[in-house]
């Protein structure tokens, strides 16, 4: 322990268990001391309102000297005031934070400097389980200008999931962040816009299983997560304060001057009588949050590509620009005329970057049916520059790279239910691979969207496979090689009819037996759930459209390609002087 006048990163963390306790007969260093509501003699109360006693905590860390300590052994302990003893600890005093008696604010905190952390034995409570509620509070300031870290980290030393309260750093910012993934897949994820900079706040995370939403509040102001996928359940894990896991890794650069952990979601209220009590408790907490994310904490615009929202909802890649939040409507002809139930495009505003890879890929459409990989290996990467080098974004993927949207409620449920999937991509060559599936997490469900390599030339395919085992597989003509630039493709299915279109040349194929289709995710980056089937190339565009689309729609979409993305040869259809049914030179029939 060391007093000082080094600037420190203070916080508050606390985690509330839904179990109810008596007060903890603590003893009190006086009113002062942050956190203390009884006095051990006489029982009475020192400080009149809320404190996070009443939140009934799972666990209730204080910066203060008679709440850590060194051991006669050399451990490390900082004492749970919860009354669940749920002391954090250190093995090692190398490897411990050090208390600041005196921080940079004059109160407490306790450091860390990217190589310290404390740990508890196992958790049984919260966020153990499927859908197990859970808040985090904490009292802190980060002591780097960007770091990914977690205050509060809860790991499975044997892979069975984590969940991460703490920061992420990709955009350049200091931003709130909170992570949940069971094994290496099933992942929930949202990161605040606002950046905390290097003062010190009051902050809380938390996960409300019933909505399926993440709610990050910094100084008094949520934000919130559009509807998550839902995962399975995490398995118990012990709790890792100022770093992601044991390892350790994510370790967090700053100060933490209290901590709270809850097993439930707690409430705005609960949130904001918190977020006063610590105000109230330590010195020098900022009186209101910074509202704009278009700027840092010390008013500076944020980075390019920043996301944000502009209000207005015929905009899309809303993203902040010189301190401003501007979206862009979408060129004619592209999906968003079509009524996709889902639209993924790789403008750099449009992915959440962790890691070094592509953590979120943001669908474009109310139904926010965003896919994700919680597993670093797994991410594709976000190039700026795309295949051709000039300035059109792409995502990245090596042929083991996989983003998914797992609880899928739309199409193509059902028998024989038309739907359209549109993609711009350029593979790598000689590769045969799936570009996108919708899969059955357990079952035999499986309508895949794949190319094939034959003799050095390229076919679509559509591969389906019903709930009960049932196989079809459609094989359009050789169109090319996909190896040699930028295409558009275009699989369609309607009843009795599969039209497989690569840069708007059309092949037919025959017809489909019906059977019940339940699939309840959709894969991109793959046309299976192992690597063998897994797309090596980038990504440029996806949309799941719920029709199957006629010709001049196709020929619309794909001239919409071609100009958004560039270096796209079409086949122009001819249909002057033709007759109605008549082929357009194209593979589709002229209209009337």
């Amino acid at each position: 322990m060391r007093r000082s006048n080094v600037p420190a990163f203070v916080g508050s963390l606390v985690f509330l268990a839904s179990a109810s306790f008596g007060c903890s007969e603590i003893a009190s260093n006086g009113a002062s001391d942050p956190g203390d509501e009884r006095d051990v003699a006489s029982g009475r109360a020192l400080r009149a309102g809320f404190t996070p006693e009443r939140l009934e905590p799972a666990a209730w860390y204080v910066a203060s000297a008679k709440d850590f300590a060194i051991t006669g052994d050399g451990a490390v302990r900082w004492t749970d005031r919860s009354g669940h003893a749920r002391d954090a600890t250190q093995a090692s005093i190398g490897g411990a934070p050090e208390l600041v008696e005196d921080g940079w604010f004059g109160a407490p905190t306790l450091h860390f400097d990217g190589t310290r952390l404390l740990s508890t034995a196992a958790w049984s409570e919260a966020p153990f389980g499927a859908r197990a509620d859970f808040s985090v509070l904490a009292v802190m300031r980060s002591g780097a200008a960007a770091q990914t870290a977690s205050i509060a980290g809860f790991w499975d030393p044997n892979g069975g999931g984590v969940a991460w309260a703490g920061l992420n750093g990709s955009s350049g910012l200091t931003l709130l962040d909170l992570t949940r993934t069971h094994s290496l897949a099933d992942g929930q994820m949202y990161t605040s816009p606002r950046d905390l900079g290097d003062a010190p706040h009051v902050v809380a995370w938390r996960y409300d299983s019933s909505s399926e939403r993440i709610g990050l509040t910094v100084d008094g102001t949520t934000t919130q997560s559009n509807e998550l996928a839902p995962i399975d359940g995490l398995p118990q894990m012990p709790l890792v304060i100022g770093a992601r896991s044991l390892l350790p890794t994510g370790v967090f650069v700053g100060d933490i001057s209290e901590l709270v952990l809850v097993d439930h979601s707690l409430s705005d209220a609960d949130v904001a009588a918190f977020t006063e009590y610590a105000r109230r408790s330590w010195p020098n907490l900022p009186a209101t949050a910074n509202q704009d994310p278009c700027l840092t904490a010390d008013g500076a615009p944020s980075p390019e590509a920043t996301r944000c929202d502009d209000g207005d909802a015929h905009t899309y890649a809303d993203h902040c620009s010189a301190g401003i939040c501007a979206g862009a409507a979408a060129r004619a002809g592209s999906p968003a005329e079509l009524a996709p139930l889902a639209w993924y495009h790789a403008g750099a505003a449009e992915v959440a970057l962790a890691d070094g890879g592509v953590s979120t890929w943001f669908d474009r459409t109310p139904n926010h049916f965003d896919l994700s990989q919680a597993f670093y290996d797994g991410r594709p990467t976000a190039d700026a520059h795309g295949w051709d080098g000039v300035n059109r974004p792409a995502l990245k993927f090596g042929g083991h790279h996989l983003l998914r949207r797992t609880g899928w409620t739309a199409l193509p449920h059902g028998s024989d239910t038309a739907f359209t999937l549109f993609a711009v991509l350029r593979a790598n060559p000689s590769s045969s691979a799936g570009v996108a599936a919708f899969a059955r997490h357990e079952g035999y469900s499986l309508v895949s969207y794949e190319f094939k390599q034959a003799a050095g030339r390229t076919a679509l395919e559509l591969f389906r496979m019903t709930d009960n085992g049932e196989k079809q597989e459609f094989t359009g003509a050789t169109n090319g090689d996909l190896g040699t630039g930028g295409h558009v493709l275009i699989w369609r299915y309607s009843p009795e009819t599969t039209k497989l279109t690569v840069d708007g040349r059309t092949a037919l194929t025959g017809a489909a037996p019906p059977g019940a289709f339940t699939p309840d995710e959709l894969l991109v980056g793959t046309a299976r759930h192992f690597a063998p089937s897994s797309f090596d190339g980038y990504l440029a565009e996806l949309a799941v459209i719920p029709d199957t689309l006629s010709g001049s729609e196709i020929a619309s979409l794909s001239r919409y390609a071609a100009d958004e993305w560039g270096g796209i040869t079409l086949c122009t259809a001819q249909c002057a002087g033709k007759a109605c049914g008549e082929d357009d030179g194209c593979g589709d029939a002229c209209e009337c």
